[in-house]
């Protein structure tokens, strides 16, 4: 940070970082709650990436009386992620008791154009925000009485606008319902409603910070969608699988069909609910360790998971070992691992990386869905080639929903745009890159039985679908095995003839010999 005598922060109460910073940042600068905050210099801070997401909270920032200037700094992130500040002084009309100044950052030429807007109603100033950041609206031309229908608010946008108000006042509103509201003045009502009604709800003593820590990482709670019956056995020694890198596990249910055992699936938190994922690998297995726990009080346990799900179920083990738990055995398909394991989902992208990724997500969703239809499962997806990869990012979008509604995914645009949202929230959450695989507790205990993918395809005729897997998945045609065989003695690697890694449950040929090998396991 650098000064030319301006007032620069000295102290804060707290921050809280909800996501990611992204190369264009929005900042909403405001006057704490108190009356007096103003003559004191206090400050509330929201900062927003620049698809309108919420992703820090600063509360009671405090700055110095340097040259007696009234004064709020003005940021800018430039490409090399440096904070450079500029000053805005009072007397230009910018900041007062009465106005909020909410500044969009560039990084074009030029500075920040500051607007202003007024009002009592703290939370219809935030829906104004939120509008104007999300439409590219200046604030100005946004008031109370204001039509959400007659603003260009489409199903994607009222998706976004939802989540940012759901997160800033951890409700849960459908985005559905703001077409039942007249104006912005209705909707700050509904927002208000709901507000209250949650903090009835909850604990008195439960701050916002501590409910966004819990939303994060593992806190010893389990949403009840989380766990999965994949079969209708229920007597025997349970057998736990670990989700793929989808968030899902409809993919196990066939399989589990051929065990004679009860069968359960644990899905990631936030991949069929409004909870946030649990953020990084080992935070995960926690959280797993303890759901499989919670169901199996005593004995031996049995794991498994395909792709990153093996992954999972062998950190989750490293977890299990060290709560002094024994595991039999650990099944892995096809998992990879590599000490340079990359995670482009969490690098500041572009509008053709968005395009991809909302590519992949759906053509995942529709991948899981015909999973069990048979026929050539490539012929229920969304080619890349069927889209004009230079549309208009919005446009790009809802020619996407559309495709996606006639190749059978049996939703409304909006449910399925939500879908898409928190699907790509759960890829966002493995942070495969931070995570560094370590030794097992008790190396010599567990058995691991390795199916690899004979053909070393990762893709395959599914290139076209999914166009940035290789990137998030890392090289598979390397030794992506060894780093588990190094570390356990019994390790036993068996050939699966498949034509590439993403067929591995869906072919005939590979799946017989996946099922053979698991009912054999599982007896």
């Amino acid at each position: 940070l650098r000064s030319d005598s301006l007032s620069l922060p000295f102290a804060m109460d707290r921050m809280l970082v909800l996501g990611r910073c992204s190369n264009e940042m929005w900042v909403h600068a405001r006057p704490s709650e108190k009356k007096e905050s103003f003559k004191k210099r206090e400050f509330a801070i929201d900062v927003y990436d620049e698809n309108g997401r919420l992703v820090i909270e600063i509360h009671k920032i405090r700055l110095d009386n340097k040259k007696n200037e009234h004064s709020v700094s003005r940021s800018r992130r430039d490409l090399s992620g440096k904070i450079i500040l500029n000053s805005v002084k009072e007397d230009e009309g910018i900041i007062s008791k009465d106005n909020i100044g909410i500044i969009r950052s560039v990084k074009e030429k030029g500075e920040g154009k500051i607007l202003n807007i007024s009002s009592d109603d703290k939370i219809l100033k935030d829906l104004i925000s939120f509008l104007s950041i999300i439409l590219q609206i200046e604030p100005t031309k946004l008031n109370e009485y204001t039509s959400l229908q007659d603003i260009g608010l489409d199903s994607i946008t009222a998706v976004e606008f939802m989540k940012n108000i759901n997160r800033k006042y951890l409700i849960s509103l459908n985005s559905a319902k703001i077409y039942d509201v007249k104006n912005i003045k209705e909707l700050s009502r509904l927002v208000k409603r709901e507000v209250e009604k949650s903090a009835t709800e909850s604990s008195k003593d439960l701050n916002v910070q501590d409910l966004e820590r819990k939303k994060v990482f593992y806190d010893g709670k389990i949403d009840k969608q989380e766990l999965v019956r994949l079969n209708n056995i229920v007597k025997g020694k349970p057998i736990f699988w670990i989700h793929p890198g989808d968030g899902g596990v409809e993919m196990y249910r066939k399989l589990a069909n051929f065990i004679i055992r009860p069968f359960w699936g644990i899905q990631a938190r936030g991949w069929n609910s409004r909870m946030s994922p649990i953020l990084g690998i080992e935070e995960m297995a926690k959280h797993y360790a303890y759901i499989i726990q919670k169901n199996q009080k005593k004995g031996e346990i049995e794991i498994g998971g395909y792709s990153i799900g093996g992954l999972l179920a062998f950190e989750t083990t490293r977890v299990l070992q060290q709560q002094q738990r024994e595991v039999k055995s650990l099944t892995m398909i096809d998992s990879i691992y590599h000490s340079n394991n990359k995670n482009v989902l969490n690098e500041l992208y572009d509008e053709q990386f968005e395009r991809s990724i909302y590519l992949q997500t759906i053509n995942m969703m529709l991948y899981v869905n015909k999973f069990s239809v048979g026929g050539v499962l490539k012929d229920h997806l969304i080619n890349k080639h069927e889209l004009d990869s230079v549309l208009d990012i919005k446009l790009y979008k809802k020619k996407l929903l559309l495709l996606a509604i006639q190749k059978g995914l049996d939703s409304t645009d909006d449910e399925i745009n939500d879908k898409v949202v928190r699907r790509m929230e759960v890829l966002k959450s493995y942070e495969k890159d931070k995570y560094h695989i370590k030794d097992l507790p008790d190396r010599d205990s567990v058995n691991c039985y390795y199916l690899k993918n004979r053909s070393g395809e990762f893709l395959g005729e599914f290139e076209d679908f999914f166009p940035f897997s290789n990137d998030l998945i890392s090289d598979s045609g390397d030794k992506y095995w060894k780093e588990f065989e190094k570390r356990i003695p019994n390790f036993e690697l068996i050939n699966i003839n498949s034509s590439n890694h993403m067929s591995m449950l869906q072919e005939k040929r590979s799946f017989a010999e996946i099922s053979e090998f698991c009912k054999k396991l599982y007896e």
